[in-house]
């Protein structure tokens, strides 16, 4: 910014054409963002102001600002955000204070591509596009107006980390949770699969919670895979202890109810199988009997006889 009553004559001063002054001396824009999540003045900075011979003065002080940004996690970890802050004088109007960027340009106008020379770079988060505008603002409050830099900043995340430690053991145990409908329904080891599955899922929606911050706007796709993952070991494990229950409560033969006949029958047309009439099962029934109505015999029976019928 310019200061007219502080310039001087260099050849006056043996060429002097910059010194070095503390901040606390000179008058400093009170300088703030509006979505800061402490509400600060920007610049609270020791460091000393360049005041050159003309008036102008330049001062680079390095901030750490942290900002209210509106988040879209949809496709986390992949996820593409862009946050904006605005920069204002917080007490002189626009004929006090004027705000421009380095770059001149008329108001509205848009700034692309602002220089990050001096800006430290975050290995989470890869810095895409940026640009800016400058514009007037009637507050309210107040019938002046006032100067406003818009910043906006488009950023991308750093998904390998996320990728190897959450995205790929997740889909594994997906994997895993699928593949444990195709055992026998008589292993009792199925029961153990799907609980570790919901064990392994239980830990990773924890870490996803401690990760993502807490919002009811959006929720990652990689959530809905978990809890569909979690629900298809549940379901597992529920028709797993039923199917045990069947196969191993008193008699293999024992008799089944109406209504239970009724919805298996009507299954099995979705299966392409088919059902052993009564006759066929009476005769199953006397084979167990004389093999001392073995359950693994049962089973072995009934497979054989079916797969005649198919046959026939």
């Amino acid at each position: 910014w310019q200061d007219q009553r502080l310039r001087w004559n260099p050849e006056d001063f043996d060429g002097l054409s910059e010194i070095k002054v503390d901040p606390n001396v000179l008058w400093i824009p009170d300088l703030m963002s509006i979505q800061s999540a402490a509400m600060t003045l920007l610049f609270n900075s020791s460091l000393p102001v360049s005041l050159h011979h003309d008036g102008r003065i330049t001062w680079k002080p390095r901030v750490i600002l942290p900002i209210i940004c509106s988040l879209n996690l949809h496709l986390f970890p992949f996820d593409e955000q862009t946050c904006r802050f605005e920069l204002i004088s917080w007490s002189h109007t626009e004929l006090q204070v004027t705000l421009w960027f380095q770059e001149q340009v008329e108001e509205l106008e848009l700034v692309p591509g602002l220089s990050l020379d001096a800006f430290d770079r975050n290995p989470a988060w890869d810095i895409k596009e940026t640009h800016g505008r400058q514009y007037k603002v009637q507050h309210g409050c107040c019938i002046d107006r006032y100067w406003h830099l818009g910043i906006y900043i488009r950023l991308r995340r750093g998904s390998l980390f996320y990728i190897v430690n959450v995205l790929t053991p997740i889909l594994g145990i997906y994997t895993v949770t699928l593949m444990s409908f195709c055992l026998p329904c008589e292993s009792s080891e199925k029961i153990a699969l799907s609980l570790t599955s919901m064990l392994s899922l239980t830990m990773f929606e924890m870490f996803l919670m401690e990760v993502l911050p807490e919002t009811s706007t959006t929720l990652p796709l990689l959530s809905f895979i978990t809890i569909f993952t979690f629900c298809a070991s549940f379901v597992g494990v529920v028709t797993q202890v039923i199917a045990l229950n069947v196969c191993f409560r008193g008699s293999y033969l024992s008799e089944m109810p109406g209504y239970t006949k009724t919805i298996v029958g009507q299954m099995s047309r979705l299966f392409c199988m088919q059902m052993l009439d009564e006759k066929e099962a009476d005769d199953v029934e006397e084979d167990a009997g004389a093999e001392g109505d073995d359950a693994t015999y049962v089973k072995r029976c009934l497979t054989q006889r079916t797969r005649a019928k198919k046959v026939s």
